[in-house]
């Protein structure tokens, strides 16, 4: 990808770097798939791979027309306080996010994206686990992602296929 990403992120093995970037095809296929409907980016450091990417303006428009018909801006993972109401949008968003991480993942346990930031020990980074395993919810310091609030209008669990 881009040597400013390794030189910003020195501690990581080029094995590291190599699954970031494979977190960010990941991610890549994920907006594919969610077209309209949006995502937003579960990982701090996936999320930086892609502003480097996007960067790239002249090569990062050329790929996002031929990907995704349009260019697709980068849009950082938003900061906020929990409970309030810009949280809860989020949350909503994830949930339809982790839904489809799911479709485009192949494997057990949570999708790359939702599980790498943990993986590489990211200063700062999200930590998802898929169950909690309690009602009402008890995971601490972390994203359940079967407890992410349901959007009231949401379709996605009978349309799906």
């Amino acid at each position: 990808m881009s040597q400013n990403f390794v030189r910003r992120h020195a501690e990581l093995r080029p094995v590291d770097v190599d699954l970031v970037e494979k977190g960010l095809w990941e991610w890549y296929r994920l907006i594919q798939v969610a077209g309209s409907r949006g995502a937003v980016i579960p990982s701090i450091i996936v999320s930086d791979m892609w502003a480097e990417h996007a960067v790239r303006s002249d090569e990062y428009e050329e790929f996002c027309k031929r990907c995704f018909g349009r260019v697709r801006r980068f849009m950082p993972p938003p900061a906020h306080e929990v409970g309030t109401a810009q949280d809860v949008a989020y949350r909503e968003i994830l949930r339809d996010t982790y839904m489809f991480a799911n479709k485009t993942h192949d494997g057990n346990g949570l999708p790359l994206l939702f599980s790498i930031d943990e993986r590489l020990g990211v200063p700062g980074g999200r930590r998802y686990v898929a169950d909690c395993g309690s009602q009402p919810c008890s995971a601490d310091r972390a994203f359940c992602c079967k407890h992410l609030p349901k959007r009231e209008y949401d379709d996605y669990d009978a349309n799906r296929g």
